[in-house]
């Protein structure tokens, strides 16, 4: 029989079991007995033998196969894991337990699950009973997570019916006070001054020794109830939440603040410190950290398990209240607290455990500041806050499934079968259509089945005209059209770009060099008079330009004929003799840029100017250019009108013959005096005004 077990070898087996039976008379009972004493050793042996895991689990296969044909007794197979596991170190057990794993289907089956379910779970308490709570945390989940998708919801072994609370997880903080101006002794480096800038929160020993107390009633919440425990756990809270309100931490701070791994044992959960930190600063923390773990493994020789804790030290607790992490810990053991005070639990005394509407009133205010708090604590506490929430909402409905006795959920299930439904019919495949699985993108694509041709299509040309590009710019360039040069698109970055990629590919005027545009520096200048040459060659636009260009050129003869007639006038009127007018352009051509056919500026001008201009004559004199020391004087008269006045008169008395309107008209420009009242008083003919006021 053995040899047919170590070979694995079912047939083998089963003849070896009829051979014992008339041999010796044994009943089915005792040869099962004997075949699963059999199993047990074999499985030991090869543990012993150190055979490699893939025989392992073949073996156990053929273990499990032989429990189905009953050749074995059903729980058989635990048996044999229960025996190799109990025999291999913590380590080797970590790698076999995928053995148990593996087998879910197996151990939920009907045939094997009302044998095996205490086995099983007596199997993974043994093994939890020999694993640290902190050195093999993952394998502790991989155990209780497999509990948790093997047993049934309502696996009574896994639920705290009583509710018990583990009253022994007490914590320990110092009795007696210590020095808090330095974060570390004589042996250690010191702090450099300025050097913990988000350790501002101040902690003393009596903020030091309420912190710490909270976790006596968390560990065990009905010392609430009592009217002691009660004001002394209030008054605690009180004073711990004004603390963690009135210093909040700002964005980012403790996120990334990690010490090395090596003092988060046995304490279980590594301090933090943030990364801006100095070394130095970073060094005096790990040392103190480390003293701080000596002094707990020394408290600590006397106990046999523990779990992961925070170290308790006063030099600690202003690191630890900076934290982020450590905040959240906090606020969501107050909340759980909180919580349990307000449930209505079936295995609560209502006689003793109940709460006042004072004490319901404060317990509501205070569960609120908490999640105030962790929404306003850094990583994402608004998210972190909201996820907290609603776990404490599944806890509620968790703890009523409990006060009802835990009832199954399968019975109150809907226990009508499920109707029939029609399938849908299949679709055949066209290999002549593009299915592209969305209906929408399917649409689009067969809209037009030769790509190439749906890309040349004229929906898709996307270049404008140059005919249509060009009207825009041209009717700006118009001088009827009075638009001012900082409005013109040729003054745009884009346009500039789109109108010099454009004329390009499409003017043939681009590439061609000029005398004028040699001379031109400014994008803006050149662009313009780009976009004239290019017109000039279009038929639509030549003719226009050219019609405009012959009525400019006429209303500027006319315009030159009126000066020159109004000139004549005021030479006959003062005894002058006239003159014809080739000698007048002569005269003119002869004197310094001087235009004898503009009009120049008269009293009747400066006097309606002056009051015009008065606010202004300041920067009316320096554009007219007068030196200071006039302006100063100037500025001690009391009538801006008349010094208004003054200074214009001046002005057209120095220019004398070069004193234009059309000048004067430029000067107020620059002095930014320009409006529309003086435009009108500027427009206004000299002639005329002289002979109203001779009338």
């Amino acid at each position: 029989m053995e040899a047919a077990i170590r070979s694995r070898n079912i047939s083998a087996l089963k003849s070896a079991q009829q051979a014992i039976k008339p041999n010796h008379s044994q009943q089915d009972v005792d040869i099962r007995t004997e075949t699963d004493m059999v199993m047990r050793k074999v499985a030991a042996s090869f543990v012993t033998d150190k055979v490699a895991d893939a025989e392992l689990h073949q073996f156990f296969n053929f273990v499990i196969e032989c429990s189905e044909n009953e050749l074995c007794g059903k729980i058989v197979p635990v048996s044999v894991l229960q025996d190799i596991l109990d025999v291999s170190s913590v380590e080797r057990c970590e790698q076999l337990f995928s053995l148990v794993e593996d087998h879910i289907p197996t151990w939920k089956s009907p045939f094997f699950f009302e044998q095996c379910r205490n086995h099983v779970l007596r199997l993974c308490n043994d093994l939890l009973k020999r694993l640290s709570r902190t050195v093999d945390t993952a394998f502790c989940g991989r155990i209780l997570v497999f509990l948790a998708r093997c047993l049934p919801l309502t696996e009574k072994s896994g639920l705290n019916l009583v509710s018990q609370f583990n009253v022994d997880n007490s914590t320990r903080y110092e009795q007696e006070q210590t020095d808090q101006s330095l974060l570390t002794d004589n042996n250690d480096v010191e702090m450099e001054e300025g050097e913990m800038k988000d350790s501002n929160i101040p902690v003393d020993y009596a903020l030091y020794c309420k912190f710490w107390q909270l976790q006596t009633f968390f560990s065990s919440p009905t010392t609430c109830y009592d009217k002691i425990g009660w004001k002394k756990f209030q008054h605690n809270a009180n004073e711990v939440f004004s603390a963690l309100a009135s210093y909040k931490l700002e964005e980012g701070s403790g996120r990334k603040r990690h010490l090395d791994a090596s003092i988060s044992e046995p304490a279980g959960k590594s301090m933090k410190m943030d990364t801006s930190t100095d070394n130095e600063s970073a060094t005096a923390i790990k040392l103190m950290a480390n003293r701080e773990q000596r002094r707990s493994l020394q408290t600590e020789k006397t106990r046999d398990s523990y779990f992961a804790k925070y170290l308790t030290s006063q030099k600690l607790l202003q690191l630890q209240l900076n934290d982020s992490e450590f905040r959240r810990y906090f606020l969501v053991q107050c909340i759980i607290l909180f919580q349990y005070l307000q449930t209505d639990v079936k295995f609560k005394d209502k006689k003793v455990h109940s709460l006042a509407d004072e004490q319901t009133r404060w317990i509501e205010d205070m569960a609120e500041k908490c999640y105030k708090l962790l929404r306003e604590t850094h990583p994402d506490g608004a998210r972190f806050a909201q996820a907290v929430k609603h776990i404490m909402d599944r806890e509620k409905h968790w703890s009523e499934w409990k006060n009802q006795g835990c009832p199954d959920f399968t019975s109150m299930s809907d226990k009508e079968k499920m109707q029939m439904f029609k399938k849908r019919p299949k679709q055949r495949y066209d290999p002549n259509k593009i299915d592209l699985g969305n209906p929408e993108l399917t649409k689009l694509w067969n809209i037009e089945p030769d790509t190439l041709a749906s890309c040349r299509a004229n929906p898709r040309r996307f270049i404008p005209r140059l005919e249509d590009f060009l009207v825009d710019p041209l009717d700006e360039m118009d001088p009827e059209q009075q638009v001012d040069e900082e409005y013109r698109s040729t003054n745009n970055e884009v346009f500039q770009w789109r109108a010099m990629r454009l004329l390009s590919m499409t003017s043939s005027q681009f590439f061609t060099p000029t005398n004028r545009d040699a001379n031109l520096t400014k994008m803006t200048t050149f662009l313009e008079s780009l976009i004239q040459r290019t017109a000039a060659t279009i038929p639509q636009f030549g003719k226009q330009l050219e019609a405009k260009k012959e009525a400019a050129e006429a209303r500027r003869k006319s315009e030159q004929v009126v000066s020159n007639g109004k000139s004549s006038a005021d030479k006959d009127k003062n005894g002058e003799s006239a003159v014809d007018a080739g000698e007048e352009m002569d005269d003119a051509n002869a004197d310094d840029h001087v235009d004898v056919t503009l009009p120049l500026v008269t009293d009747a001008h400066v006097a309606e100017l002056a009051p015009l201009l008065a606010d202004g004559w300041e920067a009316l004199a320096k554009v007219l250019d007068f030196p200071q020391d006039t302006i100063v004087s100037y500025r001690k008269k009391n009538e801006p009108a008349a010094v208004a006045e003054m200074i214009l008169m001046q002005w057209v008395e120095g220019e004398g013959d070069s004193a234009t309107i059309k000048k004067l008209r430029n000067l107020i420009l620059h002095a930014e005096l320009f409006n529309e009242e003086v435009a009108n008083a500027l427009s206004k003919d000299s002639v005329n005004e002289e002979s109203a006021d001779e009338k």
